[in-house]
C-alpha cells in the first residue's frame, strides 16, 4: 500500500466527481428543459374541434416533436454518461486493494441485512427520461388527431 496507490486513487475519484457533476448537470438541465416545453405544450393544448386554427395545431405539433428530439438527446447523453461513471468506477474497484487494503470502498457495496433499501438515483433518472418518451408521444398522437380534425372540416 504505497502512497502512489492512494494517489492513482485519488486521480480517479476526481474524474468520477467530475463525470458525477457533469451527469447530473444535464440532467438537471433536460429535466428543467423538457418540463418548460411540455408545460408550455400542455398550457396551449385546444380542445379537439374542427373550429381550431390551423397555426396553433402547428405550433403544437412543432413543440411536440421538438419535446420528443430534447428527450432523445437526454436519453442519448444519460447513456453516455453511464458509460463513464461506470468506467472510473470499475477502475476504482480495480485499484482499491492496492490503495486500501482490506479495507472496502466500492467494492461489495450491498445492503446490510435489516438495513434500509439501497435505491439507486440513475435508473430513477432513466425512468424520468421513458415517461417524457410516452408523454410526448402522447401529445404528438393529439396533435394528429387535430390534424385529422381540421382536414375533414
Amino acid at each position: 500500500m504505497g502512497s502512489s496507490d492512494l494517489d492513482r486513487y485519488s486521480t480517479l475519484m476526481s474524474y468520477l466527481q467530475y463525470e458525477n457533476s457533469m451527469y447530473w448537470g444535464r440532467a438537471n438541465f433536460f429535466l428543467v428543459g423538457s418540463t418548460a416545453l411540455f408545460g408550455f405544450f400542455a398550457a396551449n393544448l385546444p380542445a379537439p374541434s374542427p373550429s381550431t386554427e390551423w397555426h396553433r395545431v402547428i405550433a403544437l405539433a412543432v413543440v411536440g416533436l421538438a419535446g420528443f428530439i430534447l428527450t432523445l438527446l437526454w436519453h442519448r447523453c444519460m447513456w453516455a454518461g453511464e458509460f463513464w461513471l461506470d468506467r472510473w468506477h470499475t477502475l476504482l474497484k480495480e485499484i482499491e486493494p492496492l490503495a486500501f487494503g482490506d479495507r472496502m470502498v466500492f467494492r461489495d457495496v450491498q445492503r446490510r441485512e435489516g438495513g434500509p433499501r439501497l435505491v439507486h438515483a440513475r435508473p430513477v433518472a432513466r425512468r424520468t427520461v421513458y415517461l417524457f418518451y410516452c408523454l410526448w408521444t402522447g401529445l404528438l398522437a393529439y396533435s394528429l388527431v387535430l390534424v385529422v380534425l381540421k382536414v375533414r372540416s
